[in-house]
């Protein structure tokens, strides 16, 4: 009986769906922990910073959004499809390394323009121009780290990936709680001073594992830039879209309204993206595993498990819409 048990685990582990449904625990232990930091952290800030500072925050957070997908144009999603697609490490290595030295050159143009436009921009979207300034350099150190991580996740290494997320996540957190009641002026400025140390640390960190296989050198060809280019710039604007639609209505009801305002939106608009949450680590598992299977023309498990991802999507959307209303009241 003993051994029969055992198996039948032995059958359940090894899987290719159960495989699968590892990923999507990872990913989606890394939206939970994001959004259980905070909610413990609320308590603790809310009595800290006031409506004003977190409408400032949330603009804070969509401007560096919005800036990445431009400073990286999109370049991740590129490296994601040509590593499932090359078999070829030292193809890999041209690749990569190519892709480094375009962002670092796009950042050199961008950030040229930035210094003639910044009063109009910072004026525009509502904060000081020292801000402005702020969400360039974090999210010019965050592009190492989402290009390591896109490796990552064309290689289902989703453990380490997640990981690197909840650490990061973990540190922003903390960091910020402790600045934040250090702080006796301008508290909001916890938050991004813990953005800053923390996507810092991580560049650091992406720069060394690139740098192990051999990612890091003045490489560019042709090829390869036209490859990435035509595959990144026309899903540009889609990206931007939907960057646009999480940015701009703050930026237009801070302008309009006040920055309390803000404050109340942004949270009430968290709550809405659960859903999103169960979906977006859903996909990022299925992405990798897709092509994959394509390419080993595997469509018996690729309609296998997309019906169980159907499954699981209808559960947890209804398990959302059961919840009592209360848990999501503020």
């Amino acid at each position: 009986m003993k051994n029969k048990i055992m198996s039948l685990l032995k059958n359940l582990i090894v899987t290719d769906y159960f495989r699968f449904f590892i990923h999507i625990r990872n990913y989606l232990s890394i939206q939970i922990i994001a959004k259980a930091l905070v909610i413990i952290s609320i308590p603790i800030i809310t009595r800290l910073l006031t409506p004003e500072d977190f409408g400032v925050l949330g603009l804070f957070d969509s401007t560096i959004a919005v800036m990445q997908l431009l400073l990286g144009l999109g370049l991740s999603g590129a490296i994601f499809r040509y590593i499932l697609e090359s078999t070829v490490h030292q193809n890999r290595k041209e690749f990569i390394s190519t892709q480094l030295n375009l962002v670092f050159i796009v950042n050199i143009v961008i950030f040229t323009l930035l210094l003639y436009a910044d009063d109009y921009i910072a004026s525009y979207i509502g904060f000081p121009t020292s801000m402005l300034y702020y969400c360039y350099i974090i999210s010019f150190l965050n592009l190492n780290f989402l290009i390591y991580k896109s490796i990552l996740q064309a290689d289902q290494k989703s453990g380490q990936l997640a990981k690197l997320e909840i650490f990061a996540n973990v540190s922003k957190t903390i960091l910020m709680v402790i600045l934040i009641i250090i702080l006796e002026n301008q508290k909001y400025m916890g938050k991004v001073y813990s953005f800053l140390v923390i996507a810092g640390i991580t560049m650091g960190y992406s720069f060394w594992k690139l740098g192990q296989r051999n990612y890091l050198g003045f490489i560019l060809k042709t090829r390869h830039l036209v490859y990435s280019l035509s595959f990144a710039l026309p899903l540009l604007p889609h990206q931007l879209s939907a960057y646009i639609l999480n940015s701009f209505d703050r930026i237009i009801i801070g302008n309009q309204i006040g920055f309390q305002s803000v404050g109340l939106y942004s949270l009430a608009y968290s709550v809405g993206l659960l859903m999103n949450d169960v979906s977006q680590a859903i996909n990022r598992a299925w992405s990798p595993y897709f092509i994959e299977k394509m390419n080993q023309l595997d469509y018996k498990s690729i309609q296998t498990t997309y019906n169980k991802n159907h499954k699981l999507i209808l559960s947890a959307a209804f398990f959302l819409f059961c919840s009592p209303k209360k848990q999501f009241s503020y």
